[in-house]
């Protein structure tokens, strides 16, 4: 019984991040220059590219423009004439690991080395969908902590990634910090549950 409950609940997750999956493979966002890299994700990921490939992390050295309107920083300038990204670097942390795996694919099979090109972004998508992964795991470990049933955990799971905006935020609005959050609330449920029953 134990076996085919988590047989289940697995399903349910391999189900959801699949989905997810195939909506990003059907948009091809990481294809497009305004997208993946975009909105406030400019200045949560621009730590990678400004540190490992600019050795610019203060954004100082250009003014980094790819065209005549689009810049690849979104900087915060200063009355002292200073610049930064504007925002912490917290969800750097997060991308680093396929900021990292994308440079090497990068390298590998000769796309430019900006930080911005296609590998960059679809490795970005990827950690969105590894960090959904994660956060259905421990929603999972929650649930049956709980003592839910088997069903139960199974329709939750459904629910929660195929018919809330976890979805879209883990696809096609990736990699905006609602994803890595959900991951990171799921971890904290299962810990606080595990220090409450002592």
């Amino acid at each position: 019984m134990k076996k085919n409950y988590q047989v289940k609940s697995l399903l349910a997750i391999v189900l959801v991040v699949l989905v997810a999956l195939l909506i990003d493979l059907d948009f091809k966002n990481w294809r497009k220059t305004e997208r993946v890299i975009e909105h406030d994700i400019h200045s949560y990921y621009g730590y990678l590219p400004a540190l490992f490939i600019y050795d610019d992390l203060k954004v100082e050295k250009s003014d980094y423009k790819y065209d005549d309107n689009g810049y690849w920083f979104w900087m915060k300038h200063h009355e002292n004439g200073t610049n930064d990204l504007g925002k912490t670097y917290g969800l750097a942390l997060f991308y680093s690991p396929f900021f990292f795996a994308a440079n090497l694919c990068a390298k590998s099979f000769d796309y430019p080395l900006t930080g911005f090109s296609e590998p960059y972004k679809f490795f970005l998508l990827l950690s969105s969908l590894f960090y959904l992964f994660v956060g259905l795991v421990f929603v999972k470990k929650t649930l049956q902590k709980l003592g839910f049933s088997e069903s139960a955990v199974f329709i939750v799971i459904l629910t929660l990634g195929l018919g809330t905006n976890l979805l879209g935020y883990s696809s096609q609005s990736a990699p905006m910090p609602h994803t890595y959050n959900f991951s990171l609330f799921s971890i904290f449920y299962v810990r606080y549950i595990n220090v409450a029953q002592y």
